[in-house]
C-alpha cells in the first residue's frame, strides 16, 4: 500500500488545528462570560483607576519596543557575513516577519517576510540564518523553563507527570541544543537542490562568536517578554508575589515551547495553559474571576507583543516593493 502523501493530510492537519483553536476560544469566552467583570469598560476603568497599574502598563510598552529592539540586533548579527544591515531595515525586515508568523502555523514563516527585505542573492541564506535564530529563541525557552521546574520542586498538578516533563524537556533541549551549537554538522547532509545548499549554508559557516552574542541576546529578549507577563499578571487580583509569576511565566513559555503552536500568536490555548500553570501555585482553588485575572493580562501582552508589531510588519510589507 502506497504510503499517504503529507499534501493530502495537510487540510486535514490544518483543520484539526482550527478546531483546536476554537475550542480554545469557546473555553475562554465561558469563563470571561461567568466572570464579575464581564462589562470591560468597567473593568479598564478601575484598573486604569490605580497609578501603580497604569505605570506597569507604560513599563510593559516600552518594554515591547525593547523587545523588537533586541530581536533586530540578533537579525544583524546573524546576517553580518552575508549582508550589513542597517537598523532601521532591519528592524523593518523583522516586523515583516512578525506580520508573515502572526498568520502562519508554528510561527514557521517568520522568514518570508524578513528575507524579502534582504538584497535576492542573500534571500536562501537569510532563511537559513532566520532558522538558527529561532532554535537560539526556543533553548533558551526550554532551558529556563527546565530551571524553574526544578526551583518550584514541581508543584502540585505537576507532581504526576514529572518524569514526562523532565524527559520531554531535556529531550527537546538537547535537540535544540544541537541544532543550534551543532548545526555544521546538519549542512553535511548532502542536498540535491540549489536552494537547500543555500538554506543550509549558514548552518556550517556561523562563526561561535555570533552564536554567543545570539544566544546572549535571546537569554536579555526572553527575560524582557516574561517580565512583561509577570508584571502585568502583578497588577491583577491574584495577590502572588512577582519572583512567584515570574517562574509561573518561564513554565508556560516552557510548554508551549514543546506544543507545536497555532497560529495568530498561540492566541488560546496560551491562555488555557496559562491557567493551568498559575493554578498549581495559587494557594486557593482558581475560581472564575481569578481565572479572568490571568486571561486578561495574557490577552494584552498578546495585543502589545504580537498584534500591533504584526500590523506595523504588514504595512511595511505593502510599502515594499520587492526587488527580483
Amino acid at each position: 500500500m502506497p504510503p499517504i502523501k503529507t499534501t493530502r493530510l495537510r487540510p486535514f492537519i490544518i483543520a484539526f488545528k482550527f478546531l483546536i483553536f476554537l475550542a480554545a476560544i469557546y473555553v475562554i469566552y465561558q469563563k470571561l462570560s461567568h466572570s464579575e467583570h464581564k462589562d470591560i469598560s468597567t473593568f479598564l476603568g478601575t484598573l486604569f483607576s490605580s497609578t501603580n497599574s497604569l505605570l506597569v502598563f507604560l513599563l510593559v510598552g516600552a518594554m515591547s519596543f525593547l523587545n523588537w529592539d533586541l530581536e533586530t540586533r540578533k537579525w544583524q548579527i546573524l546576517m553580518k557575513p552575508y549582508e550589513q544591515l542597517e537598523y532601521s531595515k532591519a528592524f523593518r525586515s523583522v516586523l515583516a516577519g512578525s506580520a508573515v508568523s502572526f498568520v502562519s502555523p508554528n510561527r514557521s514563516g517568520s522568514f518570508i517576510g524578513r528575507v524579502l527585505f534582504l538584497e535576492s542573492r542573500n534571500r536562501g541564506q537569510g532563511t537559513g540564518m532566520s532558522i538558527l535564530g529561532g532554535f537560539a529563541q526556543t533553548l533558551v525557552s526550554l532551558i529556563t523553563g527546565l530551571l524553574a521546574l526544578s526551583i518550584c520542586l514541581f508543584p502540585k498538578n505537576f507532581i504526576e507527570h514529572k518524569t514526562l516533563i523532565i524527559t520531554l524537556g531535556i529531550a527537546a533541549s538537547a535537540v535544540f541544543f544541537l541544532l543550534y551549537f551543532k548545526s555544521q554538522w546538519f549542512a553535511r547532509i548532502d542536498l540535491k537542490k540549489t536552494v537547500f545548499k543555500e538554506i543550509a549554508q549558514p548552518f556550517q559557516e556561523i562563526r561561535n562568536e555570533q552564536r554567543i552574542k545570539v544566544i546572549s541576546l535571546s537569554v536579555l529578549r526572553y527575560l524582557v517578554f516574561s517580565l512583561q507577563f509577570a508584571l502585568l499578571l502583578s497588577i491583577s487580583s491574584l495577590q502572588m508575589p512577582l519572583m512567584q509569576l515570574l517562574l509561573c511565566v518561564f513554565i508556560i513559555y516552557f510548554i508551549m515551547g514543546l506544543l507545536p503552536s497555532l497560529w495568530l500568536g498561540n492566541l488560546g490555548p496560551r491562555e488555557l495553559i496559562s491557567i493551568m500553570v498559575i493554578s498549581s501555585f495559587y494557594p486557593g482553588d482558581l475560581g472564575t474571576d481569578e481565572q479572568f485575572q490571568v486571561i486578561w493580562p495574557s490577552l494584552v501582552l498578546w495585543v502589545v507583543n504580537l498584534c500591533i508589531p504584526a500590523l506595523m510588519g504588514s504595512f511595511f510589507l505593502l510599502a515594499k516593493r520587492v526587488r527580483t
